[in-house]
């Protein structure tokens, strides 16, 4: 009996080891896996704006409001097959680069009001 209680504890040592590095891949939990730049908070942001250099949200599912408002990307932004299951809020966000949603599902609000596309933006499939 001992034997098969260490083979469960390999098993699951190994799985809360692939679960947790997809959440450092794709974090959806605020900052994102985004650095916070308290210098471009302003009175009225509900919180700090972020800058993402990288990011890859592929898969990624956000089962709670995505705070991405003010948010800067200066690299390829991937959100291939995301799921929002709340409010994206991508309010005033600026992409300088690709941003890819292919396949992504909002079951809530998305909210893209005065957010700012200089390269191609892929919203296929979704």
């Amino acid at each position: 009996m001992p034997i098969r209680w260490n083979k469960l504890l390999i098993i699951l040592f190994f799985i809360a080891v692939h679960v947790s590095f997809s959440q450092e891949k794709n974090p959806t939990v605020y900052p994102y896996g985004g650095v916070p730049d308290s210098s471009r908070f302003q009175s009225g942001m509900g919180i700090i704006p972020l800058n993402f250099k990288e990011a890859d949200f592929t898969l990624a599912k956000f089962h709670n409001q995505a705070y991405l408002e003010w948010a800067q990307f200066y690299s390829l932004i991937d959100f291939t097959v995301a799921q929002f299951d709340s409010l994206a809020n991508f309010k005033s966000a600026i992409f300088h680069s690709l941003a890819d949603f292919r396949q992504v599902q909002f079951d809530g609000l998305a909210d893209f009001k005065f957010t700012k596309f200089d390269s191609i933006l892929v919203f296929r499939l979704a």
